[in-house]
C-alpha cells in the first residue's frame, strides 16, 4: 500500500466542503422526518416528504458530481487504473491518495512535482 499526498486549493477544498455540508444537513432532515412519523404510513406520499426527499437527492447529486469532477481533475490518471481511495482533510486541505495494489506506478513529471510519497 502506498500513499500519496497534496494541498488543495482553498476555493477547491470550500466549494466541495460546502456540498457535502448540505447533502448531509439533508439526509439529516429526511432521517428526523421518517423518525417523527414512523406511526403515519401516509406521510411518505405526502407533499412535503417528498420535497425534502428531492432536496435530498438534488444535493446528492450535486455533491457525487463534484466528488467526480475534483477526482478527474486532482486524481493522477495513471493511478485511477489501479485499485486506489482518496481522502481530502476539509481542515489541513491536504488530498491522501491511497493505492490499495501493490504496481508499480509510473507518474508524469508534473504529478511528480505535485504530489508526495508518504
Amino acid at each position: 500500500m502506498k500513499q500519496y499526498k497534496c494541498e488543495i486549493e482553498a476555493s477547491v477544498v470550500s466549494a466541495l466542503e460546502r456540498l457535502s455540508y448540505e447533502y448531509e444537513t439533508r439526509k439529516d432532515n429526511v432521517a428526523f422526518l421518517l423518525e417523527g412519523h414512523a406511526d403515519d404510513p401516509g406521510f411518505l406520499d405526502s407533499a412535503t416528504f417528498r420535497k425534502y426527499q428531492q432536496e435530498e437527492f438534488d444535493a446528492k447529486k450535486a455533491f457525487e458530481t463534484a466528488k467526480n469532477e475534483f477526482q478527474a481533475a486532482y486524481v493522477p490518471s495513471e493511478l485511477r487504473e489501479h485499485k486506489i481511495s482518496w481522502a481530502l482533510d476539509y481542515q489541513t486541505k491536504i488530498l491522501t491518495i491511497t493505492q490499495h495494489c501493490d504496481c508499480e506506478v509510473e507518474l508524469c513529471e508534473e504529478e511528480q512535482r505535485t504530489l508526495t510519497t508518504a
